[in-house]
C-alpha cells in the first residue's frame, strides 16, 4: 500500500508512541484521517494493564516511530 501524503507509516506497520505518559504500541489501521494515523493497541501484550479506555486511539504525525514494516 501507498503511504497517505504526510504519513511516515503505511497501513500494516507497528508504531511505537506515548500514551498518556505510558510508552505504547499497535499497529497502523485503515482510517479517513488525512494527516493522523488511526492505531490498534490490541497487539500490546499489557493492554489490560495500562488502564486505557479504548482499543483504538489517533496518533498525530512526527509523534510515533515505526518500529515494524509491514512491507
Amino acid at each position: 500500500m501507498e503511504t497517505p501524503e504526510g504519513h511516515e507509516a503505511n497501513i500494516g506497520d507497528i508504531i511505537s508512541f506515548k500514551l498518556n505518559g505510558v510508552d505504547a504500541k499497535g499497529k497502523v489501521v485503515t482510517s479517513s484521517c488525512q494527516r493522523c494515523v488511526m492505531v490498534d493497541l490490541s497487539v500490546m501484550e499489557n493492554l489490560e494493564d495500562t488502564g486505557f479506555e479504548h482499543t483504538h486511539t489517533v496518533v498525530g504525525p512526527g509523534k510515533y516511530k515505526v518500529i515494524e514494516s509491514s512491507k
